[in-house]
């Protein structure tokens, strides 16, 4: 699978978030720049302000559809809602990649592949 597939399951999910983590490892300057320009954004005034906004909106409800069709299968583990999983979500990959442009040398694609475990009830992934 590269980056270009979306994986259509979980346990495609991790493999793909990990080929992309690691693509996106190439290039730190790009991350950092990411994310203070989307720490800046979030002041109302800025002028991309607006466009993260929507691209925030829009990545949550993209992830709490797919965690929909999931939890309907009765793969996503019981008590997580599809909308709390896709902010979950945002904020674990989100929170990684800071912590990453911090101390380089940190596994985090360890750790994603462990949250998307945390997600889905693999008991179910089969179905």
């Amino acid at each position: 699978m590269t980056t270009s597939t979306r994986p259509d399951s979980p346990d495609q999910l991790a493999p793909y978030l990990g080929e992309l983590i690691r693509h996106h490892q190439n290039a730190p300057e790009l991350m950092r720049l990411w994310i203070e320009l989307a720490a800046a954004a979030s002041r109302p005034d800025h002028p991309a302000h607006a466009y993260f906004v929507d691209r925030y909106e829009r990545g949550r409800a993209q992830f709490a559809d797919g965690f929909q069709d999931e939890a309907a299968r009765s793969r996503l583990r019981d008590g997580i809602s599809p909308e709390s999983a896709a902010v979950l979500f945002h904020a674990v990959l989100n929170g990684l990649q800071l912590q990453w442009v911090l101390d380089q040398d940190l596994d985090v694609v360890g750790p994603v592949a462990d949250f998307v475990h945390l997600l889905f009830d693999h008991d179910h992934t089969d179905k």
